[in-house]
């Protein structure tokens, strides 16, 4: 755990500018439609304090409280125009890639969605604090490029890590201009990518000066101790 600086806050606005953005790179593709979600419950949850939002979510079951988040992000779409999607997520942000061949009214090919992955990648990168000019994103991780396994395509398709700076009221890029939000779910504190791990008996580096494990070295740590024994 660690201090909350995600800027998951911004993430559906920003997918709406960038996905805005490509369909103006690709009038072929799109026409004259744009991309837009119409999303009465978005709508609602963007306007209600998150104090109210969170007094009526004590007083109905989980059930209601995830199927109205889930709509939030997945309702009011026209998928044959929607390139991506911004996912509900702990610290990093998800994105999922509206594909032709795996999504029902998916929209974008080989060929487009390497285009989108590169205009996505160009506009995160671009962001800035608006009052420091600090970068906002550290790395964009395209899972379809980095992994595989027989449910690589359940994982989300790109997953954005947020630069350590204190959550900010505006952001900026030349590419998809400025947006405002704030922090407003009153976590303190998120999940994070970094960890300790304490080790002992014979075979170890001992010691802080000890090199950084990779999670996925983890597992066959784990396995070789057990058959050992």
């Amino acid at each position: 755990m660690g201090t909350n600086d995600s800027k998951n806050y911004f993430i559906q606005e920003l997918m709406d500018r960038v996905n805005m953005g490509f369909a103006e790179r690709e009038p072929k593709l799109f026409g004259a439609t744009r991309p837009q979600q119409h999303s009465l419950i978005r709508s609602l949850r963007e306007m209600a304090p998150s104090s109210v939002q969170n007094w009526i979510a004590s007083c109905v079951p989980v059930a209601i409280r995830d199927a109205v988040v889930d709509r939030t992000y997945t309702a009011g779409h026209d998928w044959a125009h929607t390139p991506a999607i911004g996912l509900l997520a702990d610290w990093s942000a998800y994105i999922r890639f509206n594909v032709r061949g795996r999504e029902r009214e998916g929209m974008l090919d080989d060929d487009t969605l390497r285009r989108y992955e590169d205009w996505m990648r160009q506009c995160f990168m671009s962001l800035r604090d608006a009052e420091t000019n600090a970068p906002v994103v550290n790395k964009i991780h395209f899972t379809n490029q980095q992994s595989a396994g027989a449910r690589s395509s359940l994982l989300p398709d790109a997953i954005v890590r947020w630069t350590s700076i204190a959550p900010p009221a505006q952001i900026d890029s030349p590419l998809i201009g400025s947006l405002k939000g704030r922090l407003s779910n009153g976590r303190r504190g998120n999940h994070r990518s970094d960890c300790f791990l304490i080790t002992m008996g014979p075979g170890f580096e001992h010691g802080t000066d000890a090199p950084p494990l990779h999670i996925k070295e983890l597992s066959p740590i784990v396995l070789e101790r057990l058959l050992s024994n």
